[in-house]
């Protein structure tokens, strides 16, 4: 592929399909799709979209999590669920012929003094998942994640894949998890290097997560751009926004607008 391409987590422009909705998104002018996998049931009703789609490819799958489904958590049956939750996932981006399962490292909130045990127990799931995604000729991609989550520095995104092959696992890039350090969003994208697979691209107040359009908050997007450029990413910029009382072909004209303004390569 080439770098740069527009790609759009499907969830920000419908959790249900239709044929409605499988044409405006087949005929956006979009390169790639993030598939959120939430469950079998939802992956078995909308599967006959999501195989349709040709103009458009899923790229990425994102794993479930939250709840019950942890693979950091102290509990037996709930590592267990999280551990069965990836490996769902991990089946519907084959399906689908996606190269990047996106996963989370953890739930929150997590206790300082218990912080080094999660890590434990992530470690051990995301090793297991990646041998997994290898072995289907796939990459596992931890996401950089917020407050008290796992994988909320660079350094510790970093320290939970140490070990694991390069081809087998690495980042995604979540801008609107950076809390209080967008300023060092550049510095991040330099830090993670060759191990920044994917991008989950949103903007926000610069305290707490919100999801906004690229170019509607504090971050510096051509600092993050050319930081990119710097690094050699070589992957799809992926939008993932929430909108508000907004329709689907609007939201898909609002992505299109920002990536043109904001990511247009000289």
């Amino acid at each position: 592929m080439n770098a740069f391409e527009l790609g759009v987590s499907l969830a920000t422009i419908a959790v249900e399909l239709n044929e409605e909705i499988f044409d405006l998104v087949e005929n956006a002018g979009l390169q790639n799709l993030e598939i959120r996998h939430y469950n079998r049931e939802h992956y078995q009703r909308n599967r006959p979209f999501l195989k349709k789609f040709s103009k458009t490819r899923p790229w990425t799958v994102h794993a479930h999590f939250g709840g019950n489904v942890d693979i950091a958590s102290f509990e037996k049956k709930t590592r267990e669920a999280g551990l069965e939750s990836l490996q769902e996932a991990l089946n519907v981006a084959v399906d689908l012929g996606a190269g990047i399962l996106v996963v989370h490292a953890s739930v929150e909130p997590l206790a300082p003094q218990n912080r080094e045990q999660h890590k434990k127990f992530a470690r051990e799931g995301l090793a297991f998942i990646a041998e997994k995604c290898a072995g289907k000729g796939m990459r596992l991609a931890v996401e950089f994640l917020p407050r008290t989550c796992l994988g909320n520095t660079a350094g510790e995104l970093m320290e939970l894949i140490d070990g694991l092959p390069e081809d087998a696992a690495g980042i995604c890039l979540d801008t609107n998890h950076m809390m209080d350090q967008y300023r060092e969003l550049p510095r991040i994208v330099d830090s993670l290097g060759s191990r920044l697979i994917a991008t989950h691209l949103s903007d926000y107040d610069g305290v707490d997560e919100k999801h906004w359009i690229p170019g509607a908050g504090v971050i510096d997007w051509q600092a993050f751009f050319n930081a990119l450029k710097n690094a050699g990413y070589r992957g799809t910029l992926n939008y993932e926004v929430v909108f508000k009382d907004c329709p689907p072909a609007e939201r898909i004209a609002l992505i299109k607008d920002s990536h043109r303004k904001l990511f247009r390569p000289s």
